[in-house]
């Protein structure tokens, strides 16, 4: 007999109770629960009015929520560019610092303003990146380069550093949009750019 399964499988007699059902004991308390809820609950009041402390925390603690934090009034903190960000940044920290933000509140407020700016750094590098895809013309080395190595993740100065032959061999075969055929690939491995 194995341990933890002592019932052959198939044996019907052997499944127990199924899962998420309650016991008696719990059916019979929620029973007596459902039945003297109403009553229960206009005694508990009445002492909590005549000064029963625990009871009375209870009651305030279901009719009034903990608070999640109240809007707070810090003034207008500018984001459209990178550098407001920054000095709306440092107003968090200074209005901080003078007690009139929670390091809570300046958290959330700080997260947004990052979240903000990563936006912005992102759509910046994007038109960057097509202005320079526009700007590169089909025999454009340097451009070409460039954005082949940013595409690979490695600095532009190897690929730079090749020679006039080199360059003249390897530039047809170079995409504007930073790609490069196999055989453009394979050449410079052999040059020794890519390891």
């Amino acid at each position: 007999m194995n341990r933890g399964r002592p019932f052959e499988p198939g044996n019907k007699f052997g499944r127990g109770r199924p899962p998420g059902s309650r016991n008696r004991k719990a059916q019979a308390l929620q029973k007596v629960l459902d039945e003297y809820t109403p009553a229960l609950l206009r005694k508990s009041l009445a002492m909590a009015l005549q000064g029963d402390v625990p009871l009375l925390k209870m009651f305030m603690d279901r009719r009034l929520p903990k608070s999640s934090g109240a809007p707070v009034r810090i003034g207008r903190l500018p984001s459209a560019t990178i550098e407001q960000i920054s000095q709306s940044q440092q107003n968090v920290v200074d209005q901080v610092a003078a007690w009139n933000l929670s390091p809570e509140q300046a958290v959330q407020i700080a997260s947004l303003l990052e979240t903000n700016r990563r936006t912005i750094e992102t759509q910046e590098l994007s038109r960057r990146r097509i202005e320079r895809l526009e700007g590169a013309s089909k025999n454009d080395f340097e451009s070409k380069a460039i954005v082949l190595a940013e595409n690979l993740g490695m600095a532009p100065e190897p690929i730079l550093a090749l020679s006039a032959e080199d360059r003249q061999r390897v530039t047809p075969l170079m995409g504007t949009d930073g790609t490069i055929t196999w055989e453009g690939f394979c050449y410079l491995r052999e040059l020794g750019i890519f390891p």
